[in-house]
């Protein structure tokens, strides 16, 4: 299988050469480089085309009009890419040079559609400054159907598969639960992938990931203030956000079950009826808090936790916040 590296970009000249650098300098090299540029006014284009005079792979720049924002401007440009394999490539990173072969070695291994792997965080001068795990501690095969991401998976840590995103259509994704647009173009592709086959996870950071003010995608650490408020606040919000959004999840499987010719509409059906039981479980704790007769709370409240057997933490808070305060969404 052949690699396509699949680069969006708007106004990074600023780093852009650097990226561009470690790109030409993989120990296994794409088949080619991929470029969607979203209406960029700086000289992002001319520094793409001087690299593309002396790149050790084809360049390609696509020709679009109009501003398609950054998620659908990485979906874009992977659904022009030629090769099986996919990788998403930010503007302002730099690659560590064994990124490519070490995630296309274990994907043959494992047999998987996707991998991901730890990133080094550094800043604009490329200091380090600490390790983005996305939750993997050592090298590990996720099963399909085995994890549901509610999120998750950052696209310049993936590899993966061209026929997510030539066999599915990316327009017809849902969106971000906490945000009127559509999903982010990793998220898409790590739900998917999640559910139809193997995701490979690799213990080691493959890239310099450069965190600063101008780029799109930034890690946030929590204060322990955000974290005491996350483990005991009530969080309806949240939880409608997640039931609302796993149920969309059940309806988009349901339909691409139904598509012809479609090498996942098995899968599809399974994923979709897994995704509505986790729709009805939260349905059941959000209904237990909205009533506003205490008595009926109360009633919400037994029935959902009847079969629980120890006394934790999520117990004790649902009767206090619940049913004795009657937390109800806006």
């Amino acid at each position: 299988m052949k690699i396509s590296v699949a680069l969006a970009t708007y106004n990074g000249s600023r780093y852009l050469r650097e990226q561009l650098d470690s790109l030409a300098q993989q120990t296994l090299l794409p088949s080619e480089l991929v470029v969607s540029d979203d209406g960029s006014t700086d000289d992002t284009l001319q520094i793409l085309r001087e690299f593309a005079q002396s790149a050790p792979f084809p360049v390609r720049i696509l020709e679009k009009q109009g501003n398609l924002g950054f998620a659908d401007n990485f979906l874009f440009c992977a659904s022009q890419c030629q090769e099986d394999l996919i990788a998403f490539c930010d503007q302002d990173d730099v690659w560590m040079p064994e990124k490519l072969k070490t995630a296309y070695e274990r994907m043959m291994v494992d047999d998987s559609i996707l991998s991901i792997h730890t990133l080094e965080i550094v800043d604009c001068n490329l200091n380090k400054n600490g390790l983005w795990t996305q939750g993997i501690v050592k090298d590990e095969i996720a099963e399909k159907m085995t994890y549901f991401p509610y999120r998750g998976g950052w696209g310049n840590s993936m590899l993966f598969k061209s026929n997510l995103v030539k066999e599915i259509s990316f327009n017809i994704r849902p969106k971000q639960p906490e945000e009127e647009r559509p999903l982010s173009h990793d998220t898409w592709i790590y739900i998917l992938a999640s559910a139809f086959g193997r995701v490979s996870k690799i213990n080691k950071p493959l890239i310099l990931y450069r965190q600063y003010g101008g780029n799109v995608s930034q890690t946030k650490s929590r204060t322990v203030f955000d974290k005491l408020h996350m483990r005991f606040s009530l969080s309806i919000e949240k939880l409608e956000e997640r039931r609302d959004f796993y149920e969309k999840l059940s309806c988009l499987f349901r339909l691409l079950s139904k598509k012809e010719r479609f090498e996942f509409s098995i899968d599809s059906m399974v994923v979709s009826k897994i995704y509505f039981e986790k729709y009805r479980i939260i349905l059941q704790k959000t209904n237990m808090y909205t009533p506003k007769d205490i008595r009926k709370r109360f009633c919400n409240y037994v029935n959902y936790y009847k079969n629980q057997k120890k006394l934790r933490l999520g117990v004790i808070k649902d009767l206090v916040f619940g049913v004795f305060f009657g937390a109800c969404s806006k």
